[in-house]
């Protein structure tokens, strides 16, 4: 399967770009999210959530869900695995965007 603009993952810099190229990939390789999900051996709604945003795929998962939509060649699930640890947020407290009022807050 070829990689058009809309879905290429060398492009995605959000979790909401990520999830829209991942939904635009499952639409063009008509699948309903049942049944990537039952390819990918997740449950649909599970897969249902990575195609809507709301969460992103452990790598695992994303190349299962990327063998079911028929991406296959290993250069480009290469760069899905790349794109998803861009914008998966890194591990600990977020950064303070202010002050905070209290100095027992801090």
């Amino acid at each position: 399967m070829t990689v058009d603009e809309e879905s290429d993952p060398l492009s995605i810099s959000t979790k909401e770009e990520f999830a829209r190229a991942l939904a635009a990939l499952r639409a063009r390789s008509g699948l309903t999210v049942r049944d990537v999900g039952a390819a990918a051996k997740i449950p649909f709604q599970t897969v249902g959530d990575y195609f809507s945003g709301k969460h992103l795929p452990n790598a695992d998962a994303l190349t299962r869900v990327l063998a079911a939509c028929g991406v296959d060649d290993p250069t480009t699930v290469a760069a899905w695995v790349e794109a998803l640890r861009r914008v998966r947020r890194p591990p600990g407290p977020r950064p303070r965007v202010r002050a905070t009022p209290y100095l027992g807050l801090e």
